[in-house]
């Protein structure tokens, strides 16, 4: 069938300009709808076999119309026959004894909120007291020691932020951070100026990256501009409710995000992987995002309706010595 890729680009305010440009299986230079495609090399995967039962056109059989003949119709007798007495058997029911069973909570408890800052950061986060209690937690200092990140433990974990409008540099050496199996997380916030790294345009650091996996209740992920430039891996997936995700300005009063802010996030990023969030309805990636990415799948996002990139987000390897970037879309 024929497909095509729908690009739109604002060149000055509200000059919208949509190009309309084939979408062809493709392995050698060939441009697209009179634009070069040199640096494109588009290969298509997955396509089913073309098989398809088709429903027979021929009308069924009609089934005649014609009115059976009656058959005599002998009226039964008007009596009312003696009825047999009608001995009902005792209604005795069955002891309904339930099985026990431990009650699943309905409620959340009451909000605890706990704020980890200035040169110790690591003891205060690690000598926490009831981490299953704590609902929200916030990283609002320099926290230079604390290079690796995980939040095993915090069952009732429902809001996790990185940073303040008025603190850059949160985590300055963070290497990892792993956010996986928090049952009732539904946001996560990076502020901006606040991931590791974030000044850093050089290539990525050995053994960085960010994982946010099997988070059933996760809603909204956003990543604010200048932060994990150096970290050479990102990982989202399985993330039930996961709705937008945001490479973009973050504005914590008005709660406002936007991408058309230039700033980069995962300058140098060598792997993303973006899978399996079967509800992800919005990607928005700023200027400067993933600049010089290595290879970006998309995976099993069946509800995905919008990616957009603002100017020089996802421009590709910068370096003309490394190897081409590479975008993979499956499952969309």
């Amino acid at each position: 069938d024929e497909s095509f890729w729908y690009m739109e680009a604002f060149v000055n305010p509200c000059e919208r300009i949509q190009f309309k440009m084939p979408l062809r299986a493709n392995d050698t230079t060939a441009n697209y709808a009179g634009i070069a495609g040199y640096a494109y090399s588009l290969e298509f995967e997955g396509a089913p076999a073309d098989v398809t039962t088709e429903v027979p056109t021929e009308a069924p059989t009609e089934v005649p119309t014609e009115v059976p003949t009656e058959a005599p119709t002998t009226e039964a007798p008007t009596e009312v026959p003696t009825e047999a007495p009608t001995t009902e058997a005792p209604t005795t029911e069955a002891p309904t004894t339930e099985a026990p069973t431990t009650p699943v909570p309905t409620t959340l408890p009451p909000a605890r909120s706990e704020i980890i800052s200035g040169r110790s950061c690591l003891d205060a986060f690690t000598n926490l007291e009831d981490i299953e209690m704590i609902t929200d937690i916030t990283f609002e200092g320099r926290c230079e020691d604390i290079e690796s990140l995980n939040f095993e433990g915090f069952t009732y974990l429902q809001n996790i932020t990185i940073g303040t409008t008025d603190v850059r540099n949160a985590l300055l050496n963070l290497k990892t951070l792993s956010i996986k199996g928090l049952e009732y997380l539904t946001e996560f916030i990076v502020m901006d100026d606040n991931g590791a790294y974030g000044n850093s345009v050089e290539a990525c650091k050995q053994d960085t990256s960010v994982i946010i996996e099997d988070n059933p209740e996760l809603v909204n992920i956003v990543f604010g501009t200048n932060s994990f430039n150096a970290f050479c891996n990102l990982s989202i997936k399985n993330n039930e409710k996961l709705k937008t995700l945001y490479f973009a300005s973050y504005d914590a009063e008005t709660g406002e995000k936007n991408y058309l802010v230039t700033g980069s996030t995962f300058y140098s990023v060598d792997s993303v992987v973006i899978a399996k969030n079967p509800n992800l309805k919005e990607i928005y990636v700023s200027g400067g995002a993933m600049k010089s990415f290595g290879t970006l799948r998309l995976e099993d996002l069946g509800s995905l309706q919008s990616w957009s990139i603002s100017e020089s987000g996802l421009a590709g390897r910068g370096n003309a010595n490394a190897h081409a970037a590479e975008i993979i879309m499956k499952g969309m």
